[in-house]
């Protein structure tokens, strides 16, 4: 008994660090873009103003739409399939251009034609063409880079992403100031994607330069079927996660989208850093899945969803404490006073990620035990949720009605989700994947507000202070924990 629950802690501390290996330079990558966008999209907004902020966030959001149609859900069968096969991976991988080549031109043709219709400014119509074309390029990158993560070649990743980013900047900071305005913006974008696509090409191509032999003829039916559920999750997801800033635009105009939008960048940079945590989980846990030892890998699988919950919310809800604690401060520092009418829903909207980060862990563990199709069904009825609130509660109350149907209908995601785990994957412990964070979190929050009069470092000390102090109060990390944690740092 003994040997064999050393085997299984070997087996744990190894997958600790293969983990914590690819999470590393995936999120050195989601970190290049979390630094640039913290100092790029802040500078769109203080040079175009809150207006033609407003009518950039608009922009984005909706392209982004047709960008899901564009990805038609091929990387996340791609990825599933090489991490749990390698030696599958050049058939997969023809498989997959062949389809996303096809619907890369739907989306871009769609885009542009309802784009038309909708008679929007004439800056807005011509921001939406302009940028549709980044389509083509980053349905080739987020492909390529979805097989370097399943080759546990996230490195490589990292250094695409790093270079295309600084490009971006770089382009779009000399537009700015040679004063070609939102256009401009847009134009840069295109480049700089072009260039991140091509770097992921090279990349995996070097993969495979020592095998000359023919690529296999890809099962493009087998990605078909199996995308198809990933579409509709994904479309969900989108018109789920941003719906908010696509109705206030329609209904309360560029101006409040702008402040609204400035809020809500915080809320896109942490979830953009979770977004890396789940990448590289996701190859492992459909290996896991996938191991002949079902009986004794279908514990494993309950107690990784376990692990990674609480690890994941103990690291987003402290973040969220403080931004709700010096979110005024932030907003003033970051985009300039003119934005900080918009405090009122970056309160609300801070607690989104956590909430979105319980989803997506839970996500994760349902489409990498090929349980797609349940996970669309759930994502489906979750936007259905939050699009009749959101718009609901914008006509009543605006940005606030915004914001406060986008983090009701996280909380109802985060739960429902929760239960699903809980039916197909195994019992997860409510004590320790939720209520033990919670805990350090809301003791975190009362140490902050206890000094809510003084200065800024004087909350953040307090919070910090009170949260390390709570970890250990409250018994957060157990043994395995700390020896997971310990194996990462050690070599």
């Amino acid at each position: 008994m003994t040997g064999s629950a050393s085997l299984t802690d070997a087996h744990s501390v190894g997958k600790a660090k293969q983990f914590a290996r690819n999470s590393f330079w995936l999120a050195v990558s989601t970190t290049s873009v979390v630094l640039i966008g913290a100092v790029y999209r802040p500078m769109i907004g203080r040079i175009l103003g809150p207006t033609e902020y407003g009518q950039y966030s608009f922009i984005q959001t909706y392209v982004t739409y047709f960008l899901v149609i564009a990805f038609f859900g091929v990387r996340s069968v791609v990825t599933r399939e090489i991490g749990r096969d390698p030696t599958t991976a050049r058939a997969f991988i023809d498989a997959a251009y062949r389809l996303r080549a096809i619907t890369t031109l739907i989306a871009v043709a769609v885009c542009c034609a309802v784009g038309y219709a909708l008679q929007r400014e004439q800056q807005v119509t011509v921001g939406i063409y302009v940028l549709s074309l980044s389509i083509i390029f980053l349905a080739i990158g987020d492909l390529l880079e979805g097989v370097l993560v399943a080759l546990q070649r996230s490195f490589y990743v990292a250094v695409a992403n790093v270079v295309g980013n600084l490009v971006k900047l770089g382009l779009g900071v000399w537009a700015l100031h040679a004063g070609y305005g939102l256009i401009g913006v847009l134009v840069a974008f295109l480049p700089a994607s072009a260039i991140t696509a091509g770097l992921n090409w090279w990349f995996v191509r070097a993969q495979f330069a020592s095998d000359r032999s023919p690529a296999p003829r890809g099962p493009v039916r087998y990605v078909f079927r199996e995308s198809v559920p990933f579409l509709v999750l994904f479309m969900a997801g989108k018109l789920y996660a941003k719906n908010d800033v696509l109705f206030l635009s329609l209904l309360r105009g560029d101006m409040i989208t702008g402040l609204y939008s400035a809020a809500y960048v915080f809320v896109d940079l942490l979830i953009s850093i979770s977004n890396c945590f789940a990448q590289a989980a996701y190859p492992m846990i459909a290996r896991l899945h996938g191991s002949p030892d079902n009986g004794r890998e279908e514990m494993g699988l309950a107690e990784s969803y376990e692990r990674l919950h609480k690890h994941m919310l103990l690291i987003f809800l402290p973040v969220s404490v403080l931004l709700t604690s010096l979110g005024g401060e932030c907003l003033g520092l970051i985009f300039g006073q003119r934005y900080v009418s918009g405090l009122f829903a970056m309160r609300v909207l801070v607690w989104v990620p956590p909430l979105e980060v319980s989803s997506l862990v839970s996500g994760i563990f349902l489409s990498g035990t090929y349980r797609q199709g349940l996970e669309a069904r759930i994502a489906t009825a979750m936007m259905t949720l939050n699009v009749v609130w959101t718009v609901s509660f914008i006509v009543f109350f605006g940005a606030m009605g915004a914001a406060i149907a986008t983090v009701g209908a996280s909380l109802v995601n985060a739960v429902v989700r929760y239960i699903y785990v809980k039916r197909n994957i195994g019992p997860a412990r409510l004590v320790d994947t939720w209520l033990r964070p919670l805990a350090c979190a809301g003791l975190m929050l009362l140490g902050a507000e206890a000094l809510s009069h003084s200065l800024w470092f004087w909350r953040l000390f307090a919070g910090l202070a009170v949260y390390a102090l709570a970890l250990t109060i409250v018994g957060a990390y157990d043994k395995v924990d700390r020896r997971m944690l310990l194996s990462i740092v050690r070599r």
